[in-house]
């Protein structure tokens, strides 16, 4: 049983656990009831930030590119309270986890940490949310590991063929300046206007919030930036949009239906359409890519939906 500290460091256990032989159950195993925030070494020099909240039937929260935990503050106690236990977990390289140099930042490679990450947490199946990018992540678990995903939600995310989305190359083109000038407050002023852009309804926007999404880019202005441009120079070993019709578990797909920076393209939503059918679509009107924020209650409704539907 893992202890209720404030601050835990695990390794990677050496063997995975026994598959669930119930397909239509989440599983868990000894995680602790209390929230706890912990740092999950899973390699040598690959260490991911991970929150648990609640305790009950397990739903994955996979944070963006900024996000963290933060970003599903308003998501989080609501599922706590329906009798969930929460995992966020900061992909490599985004939020408040590590920035090594010199690893591999593909979307593949980034979804066999988060099976290695719910393998050291011994969790067998969850229901998956993710946001952004890590709706790629997250589809790519669900094909590689079919049996550790009970359902899929993708908060505005598409079947992204690189990690390394406009908003990441927009970000490496002010390198210079933020080198030349210390970064940090040029990042938090570049926070500012991406959330501001990628909002239906900017009013979310606050200084503390552009302040806590900027803590973990802030922290090592030049290990952000090579992690952002490993990210962008990183090659599939093989591509999603063809394997997206092999996608075993229920899915959902929510997007924002106000115009914004960010979310999957026409023609990614288009791709989704015609190899899942059988997905659902939500639209979310008046908001925008960060519906986690602007619209909190619609992104709780569909994952506890999800969630109810597979424990039936």
């Amino acid at each position: 049983m893992f202890a209720t500290l404030a601050t835990l460091t695990l390794g990677l256990a050496p063997t995975a656990p026994a598959a669930d032989t119930t397909p239509a159950a989440i599983h868990r195993k000894e995680l602790p009831a209390a929230t706890a925030n912990l740092r999950v070494r899973i390699a040598p020099a690959e260490t991911l930030a991970v929150s648990v909240t609640g305790e009950g039937p397990v739903i994955v929260l996979l944070s963006g590119p900024i996000g963290s935990a933060y970003t599903w503050r308003h998501v989080i106690p609501v599922l706590a309270a329906a009798g969930y236990q929460v995992v966020t977990i900061d992909p490599l390289g985004m939020g408040r986890s590590g920035r090594p140099r010199g690893v591999n930042y593909t979307l593949e490679a980034q979804a066999e940490r988060v099976r290695a990450t719910l393998d050291t947490l011994h969790v067998d199946l969850a229901v998956i949310a993710a946001h952004g990018v890590s709706g790629s992540i997250a589809m790519r678990l669900a094909l590689g590991h079919p049996s550790r995903v009970a359902a899929l939600v993708s908060v505005e995310g598409g079947p992204a063929e690189r990690a390394g989305s406009p908003g990441i190359k927009r970000a490496l083109a002010f390198a210079p300046l933020l080198k030349l000038f210390g970064g940090r407050k040029l990042i938090r002023g570049k926070i500012r206007n991406g959330l501001r852009e990628s909002s239906g309804d900017p009013s979310w926007v606050s200084e503390e919030v552009v302040n806590r999404y900027a803590e973990g880019p802030s922290t090592d202005v030049g290990a952000t930036l090579s992690t952002l441009g490993a990210m962008a120079d990183a090659r599939e070993p093989q591509a999603l949009g063809p394997r997206l019709g092999s996608l075993q578990p229920p899915l959902a797909f929510l997007f924002g239906g106000a115009p914004h920076a960010g979310g999957p393209r026409e023609e990614e939503m288009v791709m989704l359409r015609e190899a899942v059918p059988g997905a659902a679509f939500v639209r979310v009107e008046a908001a925008g890519h960060y519906l986690q924020e602007e619209r909190p209650e619609e992104v709780s409704r569909v994952i506890s939906d999800m969630a109810a539907r597979v424990q039936r």
